[in-house]
Parts: C-alpha cells; structure tokens; sequence
C-alpha cells in the first residue's frame, strides 16, 4: 500500500496521535524503537515499540504502562505484535519525517480514549524528538506541551483545524518540541 494511499485511509484517525506521545515519558532513553513507515514495514536499523497504556481515572494525570516491549534485532514489527496481546490502538509516532525511523505504537488496554484520556507527563526516549505521527480510533484531540508534567507552551491539535495530513509541517510549532502529551476524544 502506498503511503499516499495510507494517508487517505488515516486521514481522520491522525489527529488523535499526538496525545499518545505521552507514553513515551515512562520509557527510559534508549527503550523507545520503531521501524516502519506504516504500521507494519519495517526500515533498516530502525527499531519499533509497542506500548500499552492504562486509561486515567478520575483525578489521575498520569497513564500507567502495562506493557512495553520493542523489536529484537531482525524482528518485524509483525513479529512483535505476534508476542503481545491484542490492544487497540490509539496513535504512532515517529522520530523521521513524513512516517520513518524509530517509533512507538500506543495502545489502550482498555480500549480507545474517552474524554479523560490518557497522558504522558514525560515522553522519555521521545522527548524533542517526535516529527510525525497518526492517530487511529476515537482519540481526535492531542495536545503537546513544550516541558514535561504538561507544563510551558502548549499547542492543541483537533480536527477540523488540524490537516491530519501534513505530516511534520502539521506538527508546527512542535516538531522534535514535545516533552509531554494528554490525548483524548472530544
């Protein structure tokens, strides 16, 4: 499938992927990983994670990580996916531009986001490094914040305001910025 074709396809889940970002503030340097430039290629020498992600609860700021497990090496991000439970998931990140490099597939343990959420106070191995990302599902609101523990400048992305599309240009004024994340449905 080509990536334009890929874009179309995700054109309205994109814009809940940056929320997701926040899992990566519970990722130590060096954890975080992806390979493709969509959600199963994989590109040589890059590495691809999968997290799994607790929903907030009431009051919580905070999603918990359930699980993180990245490629070994000549793993497929298929291969990957094979030795976790099925998740639903919420977005993908990126460290390249327009959908390559390292990455980090988000995924709820207990479904998509409500309007609670799920965030990400430190993104870790991913801080000042996302440059592209699609969201899947009902997470439709990200919003980055430029320090960790959702604090300093800040930036909203929903649709219909956000071009789902652009890639890193849409990422503007945060690409390689975000420390921190909340993504939900709104």
């Amino acid at each position: 499938m080509s990536v334009r074709t890929t874009l179309r396809k995700n054109k309205n889940l994109l814009s809940a992927g940056l929320a997701c970002l926040a899992v990566f503030a519970a990722v130590p340097p060096g954890a975080a990983g992806a390979t493709s430039a969509s959600q199963g290629g994989a590109s040589a020498g890059a590495r691809h994670c999968i997290t799994v992600l607790d929903k907030l609860g009431p009051g919580e700021r905070t999603s918990r990580v359930v699980e993180r497990q990245c490629t070994r090496e000549g793993e497929s991000m298929a291969q990957l996916r094979g030795r976790m439970a099925p998740r639903e998931l919420l977005v993908k990140y990126w460290d390249g531009h327009y959908f390559d490099g390292d990455s980090d597939e988000i995924r709820g343990r207990d479904g998509g986001c409500d309007a609670a959420g799920y965030g990400v106070p430190d993104m870790g191995a991913f801080n000042n490094r996302v440059s592209s990302f699609r969201t899947f599902g009902t997470c439709n609101s990200v919003q980055l914040f430029e320090n960790p523990s959702y604090d300093g400048a800040q930036k909203t992305f929903e649709p219909p305001t956000w071009d789902t599309l652009a890639g890193a240009n849409g990422l503007y004024p945060f690409y390689d910025r975000a420390d921190s994340l909340w993504l939900r449905a709104v």
